[in-house]
């Protein structure tokens, strides 16, 4: 994100929803069966580092939205005028 005034409280959200299922004939209708962690999470890196794994990025909590939309937030504050938003899901 670009022209960010230094200094200034940052807030990113997302919302996400997953489904699992281990073979997909047990799971017709949409819904989870047996389901893995679906884990999700969003990051802001207040110094514009494009690095996921850097130590500067300040992330949400994970979150794990089987098979209903859920919404994980995150705040930091600016240390640049750039700074940069990932969203993270695993498996």
């Amino acid at each position: 994100v670009l022209n960010v005034t230094p200094g200034s409280r940052l807030q990113f959200s997302a919302h996400g929803q997953a489904w699992s299922c281990e073979e997909f004939g047990l799971c017709p209708n949409g819904t989870s069966v047996n389901p893995a962690n679906m884990l999700m999470r969003v990051g802001i890196d207040p110094t514009g580092n494009n690095n996921w794994s850097a130590d500067t990025v300040v992330w949400s909590a994970y979150f794990n939205p089987l098979d209903q939309w859920q919404v994980a937030c995150v705040e930091a504050v600016a240390e640049r005028d750039v700074v940069t938003v990932f969203l993270w899901a695993s498996p």
